[in-house]
């Protein structure tokens, strides 16, 4: 029972989805939201608002953080071996000293090793120089320890602030080319989705087209039946030839193969619009203005302001906008010859460190400072790269001048197109009156013997080019005002 439940659902679903009609502006957002072109131009503008913010950055101050570690199999030394062999031994070499100069003080003077105050001193001095000694022996060997680094593990770290204070204006510059760049894709977006519009408008209306074709060409067969049915009936009273009746049947045959030729026009037609909007190519797809009829129209020319549509156009916009980029690119070549400034601010730590001897702790500094890059010469770089910015903003206006010119006779043919057919679809309604009028004449005059069947089919033919007509006229005036809609940037 469910089974039956789900399949009944999917049924009606399809149903209702073969039934649906689709409006033009319809069929224009499902395209825009499929078109892979419009897709990718949204994904650059996405990478072009974050350029943006990246250069916005560029105003801000630059923190980072950096930290390491390096160990060596030896320490750093102060004190060579010599020396450090030297303080260690300057006790005993004081005591040698002191030992000495009293031998050569009693070689100079015998007497005085007889005298009593030198007999009195004289038990006191090897222990004090023996004492001094052992003291200064000390002291030299907590010198030479005093003068160890012991560096073979050291620590670094620094937190650094870098701020531009004055880059000759290149920051500014590449906020501008950055802002210019999402406006660039913007405006390439737009030009995608007014392609991806356009391209719509001429499949639904080639598939309107076709089905009133199609219509017409089944009219047109079932005029042909009921005279070829007519003609037998009058070849078998007597009234009609053979040769009438197969004048008939050879354009009866040559109306359905056109109105066959017409069906697959109308299904490849259609399969194109599918695959345009996005939808499986063998939807049987239905438009909203499949049943609309050539009318009256008045025939006024369409005034246009030219200026305007000029300044709205995409292809100007994108100009006028890579124009300001190739000015900035200008500036910044310029603001080359300026001197860079910059202030810079950190703390660094490491340990061992140096504030306090080679003190195995971590200990740090602050630090605050001022950089100058000033560019002296580069034998004529700078010029020529500044040259090279100059030509190519100057080949910019120069495309820029040339497209306006383009673009204002484009709009002016555009213009031009949809007056001619309005006048056209105006001419084509009225011929179809008075085709429908000399039709329905034939036809009574066919009827009561006046005219032969070929007269007949000769209005039966201008009838049917005068409704064909009409059916062209009217899309191409739709075509027509969709192509100025898009030459005059709306």
């Amino acid at each position: 029972m469910r089974f039956l439940i789900v399949s009944l659902l999917l049924l009606v679903s399809a149903a209702s989805q073969a039934q649906k009609v689709y409006t033009l502006q319809e069929c224009r957002q499902m395209a825009t939201s499929h078109n892979k072109n419009v897709q990718v131009a949204q994904e650059k503008v996405k990478m072009a608002s974050s350029m943006k913010k990246a250069a916005f950055t560029q105003y801000l101050p630059n923190i980072s953080a950096s930290g390491g570690y390096l160990w060596t199999d030896q320490q750093i030394q102060l004190l060579s071996e010599e020396q450090r062999d030297a303080l260690g031994s300057m006790g005993t070499t004081a005591q040698s000293a002191v030992s000495q100069g009293m031998q050569s003080l009693l070689a100079a003077n015998p007497a005085l090793a007889t005298s009593p105050l030198f007999s009195q001193i004289s038990p006191l001095l090897g222990p004090m120089t023996g004492a001094l000694g052992t003291t200064l022996n000390s002291a030299g060997q907590n010198m030479a320890s005093a003068f160890e680094t012991d560096t073979r593990n050291i620590f670094v770290g620094a937190v650094t602030v870098t701020q531009p204070v004055f880059m000759g204006g290149r920051i500014v510059e590449l906020n501008r080319i950055a802002k210019n760049a999402k406006k660039l894709e913007e405006t390439r977006l737009e030009n995608e989705t007014n392609a991806s519009s356009y391209s719509t408008d001429e499949a639904y209306w080639r598939v309107v087209s076709l089905v009133n074709k199609q219509k017409l060409a089944e009219s047109y067969v079932e005029l042909l039946r009921k005279l070829d049915s007519d003609v037998e009936k009058s070849i078998a009273i007597g009234t009609s030839t053979k040769a009438d009746g197969l004048t008939v049947k050879v354009k009866l045959n040559e109306a359905e193969m056109t109105k066959l030729q017409v069906e697959d026009g109308v299904m490849l037609s259609k399969k194109a619009l599918c695959q345009v909007i996005g939808l499986p190519l063998n939807t049987d797809i239905h438009l909203a203005d499949e049943n609309m009829q050539p009318g009256e129209r008045l025939a006024q020319d369409v005034n246009v302001d030219i200026q305007s549509g000029v300044d709205n156009r995409n292809e100007i916009r994108q100009l006028e906008t890579l124009l300001d980029i190739a000015e900035s690119n200008r500036r910044i070549q310029v603001a080359r010859f300026f001197p860079m400034i910059g202030l810079t601010a950190g703390y660094v730590v490491t340990n061992p460190n140096l504030l306090d001897g080679f003190e195995n702790k971590f200990r740090g500094i602050w630090e605050v400072g001022v950089g100058v890059h000033m560019p002296i010469t580069h034998f004529g770089e700078k010029i020529h790269t500044l040259n090279i910015a100059r030509s190519m903003r100057n080949v910019a206006r120069l495309q820029l001048q040339n497209a306006r010119e383009r673009v204002e006779l484009d709009i002016t043919q555009a213009a031009d197109k949809v007056n001619e057919s309005h006048r056209r679809e105006a001419m084509s309604f009225a011929n179809l009156s008075k085709a429908d009028e000399n039709l329905k004449f034939a036809n009574l005059s066919y009827e009561a013997g006046m005219i032969p069947v070929s007269t007949l089919m000769e209005a039966q033919t201008a009838w049917l080019k005068a409704h064909a007509d009409a059916i062209d006229a009217m899309v191409q005036t739709r075509m027509s005002e969709s192509y100025l809609q898009k030459s005059t940037g709306k």
